[in-house]
């Protein structure tokens, strides 16, 4: 993880500006009114969170169909940008 972790990069508004100065902030603990938390699409979980058997096995189970859909001309289930 380095000397990222924990560590959330502020690019809004910035996306066309090119070297733009980008904001870097402490994201832990996180601020009750960060708009992480309202979004429907994102799950926040304690770094432990993603470290059980069924999780790991879901997580393992989800790549795989991914890269078959990837080969096959499928849709992928979750994408990661």
């Amino acid at each position: 993880m380095g000397k990222y972790f924990g560590i959330a990069i502020d690019f809004h508004g910035r996306v066309h500006k090119p070297m733009a100065k980008i904001l870097a902030k402490k994201l832990e603990p996180i601020d009750a009114d960060n708009p992480l938390l309202k979004l429907d699409n994102v799950i926040i979980t304690p770094h432990i969170g993603m470290y059980s058997k069924e999780a790991i096995n879901a997580v393992s189970l989800i790549c795989a169909e991914n890269v078959a859909a990837m080969f096959q001309g499928g849709t992928r289930k979750f994408r990661v940008v």
